[in-house]
């Protein structure tokens, strides 16, 4: 079942005699699957999501603290946003994730898709917290115009290493033309003979 997979990965967290831990993050809409790990006998000891405030540097400042907390979250969020815009690599990695969950979300069990429905997602919500700032319908366009210059890139890589590893093999370089001037040049025309 889907609770002993879980189990399963949690225990992958302790290696030999060691301890492990293991975080899972849970949307609103998804707080049912901690009642089910409960009915299978797991006690998960609930974070309050300020205790990720901790993460972030404190200032002094009582309640202006907190709205200068909740700024330094934004900034943290658009400082990771622009590294993916920016960085191709990065955004490979967050479209690749994001598509990745989004997949993996459609394929629960039968006995978690009532938790777990893909309909139940905000796909806007969720590209942000890849630090996607694309529309989720374009994400796989882009991701897919990302992997044909990849293989592009790899194809070119291939061919120049194997230039280098066969120097005598002639390099056969082909070239576009319309079929009028190879018509001509076949039979020894020049550009002006008759159409």
């Amino acid at each position: 079942t889907d609770v002993e997979e879980y189990v399963h990965r949690c225990g992958r967290t302790a290696r030999m005699t060691t301890e492990g831990d293991a975080l899972l993050f849970v949307m609103p809409h998804e707080e049912p699957y901690i009642q089910l790990l409960d009915s299978h006998g797991l006690k998960l000891k609930a974070l309050p999501i300020d205790s990720l405030r901790s993460v972030v540097k404190k200032r002094e400042g009582g309640i202006r603290g907190n709205i200068e907390l909740d700024e330094q979250f934004l900034s943290l969020q658009r400082g990771l946003e622009d590294i993916v815009a920016t960085v191709p690599e990065a955004a490979d990695y967050a479209r690749d994730g994001y598509i990745s969950f989004t997949r993996a979300y459609s394929t629960y069990p039968k006995s978690c898709k009532r938790i777990f429905h893909p309909k139940a997602l905000h796909l806007g919500h969720l590209a942000a917290s890849f630090a996607l700032r694309e529309q989720p319908q374009k994400i796989k366009t882009a991701q897919r115009r990302s992997r044909a210059r990849d293989e592009e890139h790899r194809n070119k890589f291939h061919n120049q290493r194997k230039r280098k590893e066969n120097p005598s093999r002639p390099t056969i370089k082909r070239f576009k033309t319309d079929a009028k001037f190879n018509a001509d040049r076949l039979l020894g025309f020049s550009g002006l003979a008759g159409t």
